[in-house]
């Protein structure tokens, strides 16, 4: 503040004639106010708003403060370029530097601070620029204490001037307006039309603050005075002036204060006490907090929730506690700091350069990118090219190659025209217009080898990418397995010692089967119809953007092919363990195991399913009836098979009419799946396959063996007609 007294001297020495080395010849304003050096100065509220409000309640100064908390999060920086994507300056450029210290006392988030607290107290924001000359980034800058400045209106009702005054009854420092930042609250009965002082948000909070303060101070007397209401004391004999005031002595001592907060009260014959003051219930304090706290809170802006008010937390939730601190950074703090901004912009641009607030590292105002990203995914499936699809949902997303090209879904059918036929299809190009006259737009496709390897390499990742779910979940149903037939041994058990006989093993046969066919298979149902849907969502939405087709996962899920699918995609899983399972309980009665035994080799085969780690003495005898690994042909096969069950469905739904098998091209492929390559079958034929018929990869429902569908990655093509 130092640095503001001595360019006001200079100010204040220009105006009365005496020259200074290297200053202004002349002072630029005429002050109409002043009398023998001094301002007259207009009453204001402003300290009576300071002491009452934000000294003195705590309402008040937890709202300001929590502004001022805010502010944290959205410094005022530098930038250069574009303001709409703007470049934010080096920290070495003058500009950073004055902001980032606007003067050698304060940062800038502290000196940021102080503004909001002075705006929101008195209404006005004065920053006094300390510069050089009349033009250029000023020196230093400097907050004002608003009480300690005064307008100096000009006869055209315009700004002539600034005069502050550092303390009462000292020197009155004249301060150009050029040289004044003042950012004010608007002030409809400002004498300056709009130019003067703004209004104080405080004074239309001031009466419900003063009721706050009063309920405060009158709760603060009541437990000093030992909770003891006012109340008459009343006795049935005369009494004059001395006795009635060493009555009330005597009983403010005995019974006032904390300390006497619970002596019993005695009074002498023919005496007795009323109360006179209402009680806390007749009082109503709890509607009086709530009405205070709403009105003194509505008028800075800040919910109660924000800074823990009790009638604002009673029914609250964390979701409450968002949605509300994103109500006040965009209707409150948001257009608050614009005032500052505006301002600034106007004092501190030059050229290209300009300061801002940076948001960005605010929650409340961050995007909410998987719902921008599905609204632009949105636009962009029913024409609007990708870049613009992003841009005008404000994603800032690096184009790419085909980013100006539009997309429409084929299936499309333009009503009461025929619009112009399908241009013809390369993949730069895939902007084919509905035929009128069809139920669905057709148009050619001729897929190079390249785009099949990316197509093939893309449906082979969406089903390695479920290949983690789909495996923990082999293992947690093939592990509930294992104990309902453990139970079931025990079971065995049990029969036969009330029997008194020995356990006939292929007994359990029966119950094995009961327990896959039905409890069995409805748990591999449940448990995995969630995770082919997630295979068939995935698929749709890879296919729905390659041929520009509108997709629904809930439409394609309701479809009867999906409950018969997750109906029968279990049944040669389970088939295979009641098979094994078989095998194992007709060699234990051949050999004559124990139960012990039974239940070691039971455990040791399902171990060998879901893990493979058994020892090779282990292993050795079920190499020759059980299949090595279940849990990774599980997750391998079924993954495959879900994603290719979907994608011929979702081509039916689009009434795509034919389709072709495409094979994987390395040397793991099959030599019956690599004769099947490029095989074209209307949507509703199979393909022929290593001599079995499939309607997909993975297909069983017609007979198809395990040879040819166990670790199958082939996939489907979509082909259009002309």
């Amino acid at each position: 503040m130092v640095n503001v007294i001595q360019r006001a001297k200079v100010a204040w020495s220009v105006f009365r004639g005496q020259p200074v080395g290297g200053g202004r010849k002349s002072f630029p304003i005429a002050w109409p106010v002043w009398s023998n050096g001094q301002v007259t100065w207009k009453m204001t509220d402003a300290q009576a708003y300071i002491r009452e409000g934000f000294n003195l309640n705590s309402l008040i100064y937890a709202a300001i403060m929590f502004k001022v908390r805010s502010l944290s999060s959205a410094p005022l920086r530098a930038w250069r370029g574009d303001p709409i994507n703007p470049e934010r300056l080096p920290p070495g450029h003058p500009l950073a530097k004055l902001l980032h210290r606007p003067n050698e006392f304060q940062s800038g988030m502290e000196f940021a601070q102080q503004q909001v607290v002075y705006l929101n107290l008195a209404g006005n924001s004065y920053t006094y620029m300390q510069r050089e000359g009349k033009k250029g980034l000023p020196k230093a800058m400097w907050n004002l204490r608003p009480d300690r400045v005064t307008i100096v209106p000009g006869e055209d009702g315009t700004v002539k001037g600034y005069a502050y005054r550092q303390n009462a009854g000292g020197l009155v420092l004249p301060i150009v307006p050029e040289d004044m930042m003042h950012v004010k609250l608007p002030n409809p009965l400002d004498d300056m039309e709009g130019v003067g002082e703004g209004m104080s948000p405080i004074g239309p909070a001031a009466q419900s603050a003063d009721v706050d303060n009063n309920v405060t101070f009158f709760l603060k007397k009541y437990f000093q005075s030992g909770t003891m209401l006012g109340g008459v004391l009343k006795f049935n004999v005369p009494m004059d002036d001395r006795t009635v005031a060493e009555a009330r002595r005597r009983w403010n001592d005995t019974y006032g204060g904390v300390d006497n907060w619970g002596n019993v009260a005695v009074l002498d014959q023919g005496g007795s006490f009323d109360r006179m003051l209402p009680t806390f219930k007749d009082m109503a304090f709890e509607t009086l907090d709530a009405r205070n706290e709403a009105r003194s809170l509505m008028v800075l802006g800040v919910p109660g929730m924000l800074i823990g008010a009790r009638s604002a937390m009673e029914n609250s939730t964390y979701a409450n506690f968002e949605q509300a601190d994103r109500v006040f950074w965009q209707s409150t703090f948001l257009p608050e700091l614009r005032l500052f901004e505006a301002d600034y912009e106007y004092q501190l641009s030059e050229g290209e350069t300009f300061p801002r607030y940076d948001l960005s590292g605010v929650p409340a105002l961050q995007k909410n990118i998987p719902a921008l990203v599905d609204a632009a995914h949105k636009m962009w499936s029913m024409g609007t090219p990708r870049d613009d699809a992003y841009a005008a949902v404000g994603l800032n997303v690096p184009s790419t190659t085909g980013g100006n090209v539009g997309y429409i879904p084929a299936n499309l059918v333009q009503v009461g025209s025929t619009p112009p036929p399908a241009d013809g299809g390369t993949q730069a190009s895939r902007t084919a217009l509905p035929d009128g006259n069809k139920q669905a737009a057709k148009r050619a496709k001729k897929y190079s080898d390249e785009e099949k390897k990316a197509i093939w390499k893309a449906v082979d990742d969406i089903a390695v990418s479920w290949e983690d779910d789909f495996r923990t979940a082999a293992k947690a149903q093939f592990e509930a397995d294992k104990r309902e037939i453990l139970a079931l041994v025990s079971e065995a058990k049990a029969r036969a010692k009330a029997n008194k006989a020995a356990i006939n093993w292929l007994d359990l046969v029966k119950d094995v089967k009961a327990y896959l066919d039905g409890k069995g298979a409805t748990a591999w149902k449940d448990t995995f119809v969630p995770l082919i849907g997630g295979v068939v969502e995935d698929a749709g939405n890879y296919w729905s953007v390659q041929t520009g087709l509108a997709f629904n996962v809930r439409n394609l899920l309701a479809e009867a092919w999906f409950a018969d699918y997750t109906l029968q995609f279990a049944k040669p899983i389970n088939q295979t363990t009641s098979d094994s399972i078989q095998a194992v309980l007709a060699q234990g009665q051949k050999e004559g195991w124990s139960i012990p035994d039974m239940q070691k080799n039971l455990e040791t085969l399902f171990r060998q399913w879901m893990d493979g780690d058994l020892s090779a003495e282990e292993f050795a005898w079920f190499d020759k009836r059980l299949p090595p690994h279940r849990t990774e042909l599980i997750c391998r096969t079924e993954t495959t098979h879900a994603e290719a069950a979907g994608t011929h469905n979702l081509f039916k739904s689009w009434k795509v009419a034919e389709r072709a098998w495409l094979a994987t091209q390395d040397d793991r492929t099959r030599d019956s799946h690599d004769k099947a390559n490029g095989q074209v079958r209307k949507i509703d034929e199979p393909f022929e396959v290593g001599g079995s018929k499939m309607m997909y990869p993975g297909d069983t429902s017609l007979g198809a063996p395990v040879s040819e569908i166990a670790d199958c990655r082939c996939s489907i093509l979509p082909v259009f007609d002309d």
